[in-house]
């Protein structure tokens, strides 16, 4: 070619100037693989135009008068070369659109179940054709559709397409004779499940459900994808947590994004456990949503005890009131106990009662042993009444009568 160039320049030497400039048309273009396209040349010399390719990267060609032929491999750029008779040039790109892909590539169908196949690249439109049948003889495929039927025996089938420049693709079918649960329904491995669904968090999902706060095994939800409040599920990455010694700048799903941990730990985190240690209550603290932990002070219980690392707030004995009170069990409250009454006032002063707000028979005075009207618990007096004190005001009373 170079030679026939220098001979075309040769006869033509002493022409420098041209009515117009050498051009390729089209000046670009976009070929599927094997497809073709035709340029043409204009000006320059008018006369002894050669085409050629100066880039080849789909394994293409191109004949000297023009008509190009893109190669098998696609994603890639050609470049057109055209010279005239005078050695000037021009080219054109050649964009070489991607290789023809089916989709999925593979798939695992029950006997007698369906798939759906879709092609993409090339150049449609695309023809189906079944072309390894190891299911049997009912296994098929639609000519233009790809809808997929498998046979009723477990085996391998193989489905192809083709497009009208003769690309071609395949995928690969594992056809079963498991029997196939609904969504929902749990399993270990995706063959178990209905076509088109998937295994994922031991159930069959509706898709492949894996982003970081996504479930499929939700109570209200099983078998269908949700995006979900709280820790991630499963073999799902951990949220994320800025500083290990506090779990309130850790996030979590907020159930607004299917990816990723976008908000704080909340109120429903504890970042501080209750104590209550020698009537001074100190109450338990959550994280506020912002990183940060609640701010909670110590208070003092007042007339109530500890009671499981927090003060109490009713009472129905007197260990759950502080030293000085005692609980009042009508009301449940504690409160500080009233003066001794007088010995002989009134019947129901002639007894007294122990801690537990009984009377004390043993001390009972003319007789009497009926309790109080709110049957006290004396927790504050230091235990039972003394009996001698009031046997003290009885002699005392007698003498005065």
């Amino acid at each position: 070619m170079v030679a026939a160039l220098a001979v075309l320049a040769v006869g033509l030497a002493g022409k420098t100037s041209y009515a117009a400039a050498l051009a390729i048309t089209p000046p670009s273009a976009v070929v599927a693989p094997l497809g073709t396209q035709a340029f043409t040349a204009s000006g320059g010399s008018g006369m002894g135009y050669m085409f050629s390719l100066s880039v080849d990267s789909s394994g293409g060609s191109i004949t000297a008068a023009g008509a190009y032929t893109a190669g098998a491999i696609g994603g890639v750029m050609d470049t057109v070369q055209v010279v005239d008779s005078a050695a000037n040039m021009a080219t054109a790109t050649v964009t070489v659109t991607g290789s023809l892909e089916i989709s999925p590539k593979s798939a695992t169908v029950a006997a007698g179940g369906m798939q759906t196949f879709t092609a993409s690249g090339g150049t449609p439109p695309y023809t189906w054709a079944l072309t390894t049948a190891g299911s049997g003889s009912m296994a098929s495929i639609t000519m233009a559709g790809g809808v997929y039927t498998a046979g009723a025996m477990a085996g391998t089938d193989i489905v192809t397409v083709t497009d009208t420049v003769g690309n071609t693709g395949s995928a690969t079918i594992t056809v079963t004779l498991t029997m196939k649960g609904a969504l929902g329904s749990t399993c270990t491995t995706s063959d178990t499940c209905p076509t088109g669904s998937t295994c994922v968090d031991g159930v069959c999902c509706n898709t492949s459900c894996g982003g970081q706060c996504q479930a499929c095994n939700t109570a209200s939800s099983t078998g269908t994808c949700v995006t979900i409040s709280g820790s991630p599920v499963g073999t799902r990455p951990a949220c994320p947590q800025s500083d290990p010694d506090d779990v309130c700048t850790s996030k979590v799903c907020d159930g607004t994004s299917p990816t990723s941990c976008t908000s704080f730990a909340g109120k429903t985190t504890s970042c501080g456990i209750a104590t209550c240690t020698d009537g001074l209550g100190t109450p338990g603290a959550v994280c506020q949503g912002d990183g940060t932990c609640q701010k909670v002070a110590v208070k003092s219980c007042g007339a109530y005890a500890c009671v499981s690392d927090q003060c109490a707030s009713t009472c129905t004995d007197m260990s759950e009131c502080s030293p000085g009170n005692y609980c009042d069990v009508t009301t449940g409250k504690c409160i500080v106990p009233p003066p001794v009454p007088d010995a002989g006032t009134n019947a129901e002063s002639d007894a007294s009662y122990t801690t537990d707000g009984t009377a004390n028979t043993g001390c009972s005075l003319r007789g009497s042993s009926a309790p109080p009207r709110t049957a006290l618990v004396l927790a504050g007096l230091g235990g039972l009444v003394s009996c001698a004190r009031l046997r003290r005001r009885r002699r005392r009373v007698s003498r005065d009568e």
